[in-house]
C-alpha cells in the first residue's frame, strides 16, 4: 500500500523525488553555511553593511560576474557569526523569456515550486521552493519584475536562503536584546500619538 502511494505521488508530482533528495546550496560561487572570510576573492569587503530588515545580518556585495547585474550575500553576526545564510543574484538578462528559461531548468533540477507569489497583471512573477537539506530547509525564490515599484528588484533575480540559520540569528538577536543590550531603535516621544509616529504628514 505504501509503495502504491509513493508511486502515485511520483506520478502527480514528477519533481518531488528530486526536490526531496537535493537542495540548492551554491550560487555565484558561494555556498550557504560557508564562512564569508573564505570568499575574499569573490566579494567586495568594503560594501559590508547591516541588513535593512534584519540588522543582525550583514550584507556584502559580490564582485562583478559575467551574466549578473549584481549579487550579494547575507551572513550572520550572532549564532552563526560569519556564516552565509542567504545569497541573491540579479541577472543581466531581465527578459520574461529568460525568466521562463530559468524556471524550466529549476523545475528539472528541484521539482515543482510550491508557492506562487505573482500579481494578476503579470508585472510580478515569483515562484518559491522549500527544499529539505538534512535538518535544514532551503528556501529558493525566482522572481521577475517589470513594474515601477521600488520595493521589487527589476528584471530577473534568484535567492536561496537557509531558513534554519536565519531563524537561529533571529532568536540570538532577540535574546541579546532581552538580555539588556541597549536598544538602537528610535523610540516614540510620549507627547506624540501612535498614528502621528507611524504615518506620513
Amino acid at each position: 500500500m505504501r509503495r502504491w502511494i509513493f508511486f502515485a505521488l511520483l506520478m502527480a508530482f514528477p519533481g518531488w523525488a528530486l526536490a526531496a533528495g537535493s537542495a540548492p546550496m551554491e550560487l555565484a560561487g558561494l555556498r550557504l553555511g560557508g564562512d564569508i572570510s573564505q570568499y575574499a576573492q569573490l566579494i567586495d569587503a568594503d560594501s559590508a553593511s547591516k541588513g535593512f530588515f534584519r540588522p543582525h545580518l550583514e550584507m556584502v556585495s559580490l564582485k562583478d560576474r559575467e551574466g549578473l547585474r549584481s549579487a550579494y550575500a547575507d551572513y550572520g553576526t550572532c549564532q552563526n557569526k560569519g556564516r552565509i545564510v542567504r545569497i541573491k543574484v540579479n541577472y543581466t538578462d531581465g527578459s520574461l523569456t529568460f525568466f521562463e528559461k530559468l524556471l524550466s531548468e529549476l523545475k528539472k533540477r528541484y521539482g515543482q515550486p510550491e508557492d506562487w507569489r505573482g500579481n494578476p497583471f503579470g508585472t510580478l512573477r515569483a515562484w518559491k521552493w522549500s527544499i529539505a537539506s538534512g535538518a535544514d530547509r532551503i528556501s529558493m525564490v525566482l522572481m521577475y519584475y517589470a513594474g515601477d515599484d521600488g520595493e521589487y528588484t527589476e528584471g530577473n533575480s534568484l535567492r536561496i536562503t537557509s531558513r534554519n540559520m536565519v531563524d537561529e540569528e533571529d532568536r540570538c538577536y532577540a535574546a541579546r536584546k532581552n538580555g539588556g543590550e541597549p536598544a538602537t531603535e528610535l523610540r516614540k516621544p510620549a507627547d506624540v500619538s501612535e498614528l502621528d509616529w507611524l504615518l506620513p504628514k
